[in-house]
Order: C-alpha cells, then structure tokens, then sequence
C-alpha cells in the first residue's frame, strides 16, 4: 500500500495489461479489491471509497488530478508478474535434490506471498530450513544453532532522547 500511495510503485506491462495502473483506484485494489474491483462497472462499495476519497481530499485542500484514476473497474488483482510483486518472503523450496537421501532441498526459496519468516529479519531463513525439514543448521564453528531463539537486534530498554 505505501508504495502505491507514495509513488514508488509504478506499473509495469504486466500491471498494465490487467488494468493496474496509479491512482486512488490501485488503493482500492489493494484493500478490497477481491469484491470491489474488476467489474465491466464501479460498485457501490468503490463508489463509496472514491466520493470519501474526494471529500477528504476536499477538505485537506489537496487538489486530485483530472486524469487519476479514482476507480477500479476491470482492474485485475496484483499477482506475481507485476511490478509489486517482491520476493520478500522464504518458503519451503519443494524442488528435487539428488544429494539427499529423501530428495529434498533442505532449502528455502524466496516467494512474493506472505509467508512466517521474512528475509528483513536476521535468521528467518535458518527458522525456514529447520522448520520445514526438521534439520539442525550448523555454524561456522560447528556448533548447532537453537532455531527459535529469536536472532532480531536488542532493542535499548530505555529510548528515551538524553
């Protein structure tokens, strides 16, 4: 959502070719697009959004362009081939290897859906590995890392500005 507000997503074909294009009309994708959006008309429920959307922009004084499109008829949902679409996420890696005994990876692959383990997170990827083959990650050291201890940087108990 931020990124389709702020203007860092930008449409690419694919996104283009179902009808995902920048504008109020994206947001109203991206919340509820499922039941909103892609009709061949707006629906109540978007026309709802979209005159909310013009009496806040109204009331803040912020002007709307003539050509945003404020709508989301015949918008297609976001999916993997468009330009939101961000492999953020690990998941088991279900392919075949012929190094294992059982075939399997013991990998995890990155994924655009949103998945338990996050790639912004320092040792969400191990948490993936052992979580989904039941292994143990050894460290450099060769000491056996403890998967649910929770590797996130300590935050300060006291933030307060000295």
């Amino acid at each position: 959502m931020l990124h389709a507000i702020d203007g860092t997503w930008q449409p690419n074909d694919h996104d283009n070719a179902n009808g995902l294009v920048t504008g109020f009309g994206a947001s109203i994708q991206i919340i509820n697009g499922g039941v909103e959006c892609g009709g061949e008309e707006e629906n109540a429920q978007s026309l709802n959004r979209i005159a909310y959307y013009k009496e806040f922009a109204n009331y803040l004084k912020v002007a709307i362009a003539d050509d945003e499109v404020l709508g989301c008829k015949n918008m297609k949902q976001f999916d993997e081939g468009g330009a939101g679409a961000l492999l953020i996420y690990w998941e088991e890696d279900w392919g075949w290897s012929a190094e294992t005994s059982d075939g399997k990876t013991n990998a995890c692959q990155q994924v655009v859906y949103q998945t338990a383990y996050t790639a912004f997170k320092a040792g969400d990827y191990a948490k993936c590995v052992q979580g989904h083959f039941n292994v143990y990650i050894v460290d450099d050291n060769g000491q056996v890392e403890d998967w649910i201890t929770d590797t996130t940087p300590a935050t300060p108990e006291d933030t307060t500005p000295a």
